[in-house]
């Protein structure tokens, strides 16, 4: 993975092999040693906010939400064949339980577009994304027995 500050926009690129979001979390969280400090005040920054993300993605995990009688669960499906990262949509928050709500669009040999809730993929040619990262402390708050985002 590499990666660049420009103000307050971080980009990255994340090769193959690599699995989003799990080995992109520790340069959000602060946890990449002496690079972070390099960085300075504005990847220390407590939110992250993805502008833009695409690439080839493979091993998806992808869930569907469901909500009823205030219990929230996910619908998961696997796929195990690369596509396109057609959009990648989300937040990054750090001390928080939990640090990341993303939502991806996939498109794969069908030309049809799927999506929903990304749990977890792997690169299979590379990931590019530009995040926005903020001042704002976010946090999960329950309202109606969903986490709702509040700050």
């Amino acid at each position: 993975m590499k990666w660049r500050l420009d103000g307050d926009v971080l980009y990255v690129v994340m090769r193959a092999g690599e699995v989003f979001p799990r080995d992109v979390l520790p340069l959000f969280m602060g946890k990449i040693g002496a690079d972070s400090a390099a960085a300075g005040p504005q990847l220390s920054r407590p939110t992250g906010i993805i502008l833009t993300g695409l690439g080839m993605v493979k091993n998806v995990e992808l869930g569907l939400g469901w909500y009823k009688d205030k219990e929230v669960g996910y619908e998961r499906d696997f796929i195990s064949e690369p596509n396109e990262l057609l959009a990648l949509s989300g937040f990054f928050i750090k001390d928080t339980e939990r640090p990341c709500h993303i939502h991806a669009v996939l498109g794969g040999r069908e030309s049809m577009a799927r999506g929903g809730h990304l749990f977890s993929c792997e690169v299979f040619t590379f990931l590019e994304m530009a995040v926005r990262m903020e001042d704002t402390p976010l946090f999960r708050q329950m309202v109606d027995g969903l986490p709702e985002l509040s700050w």
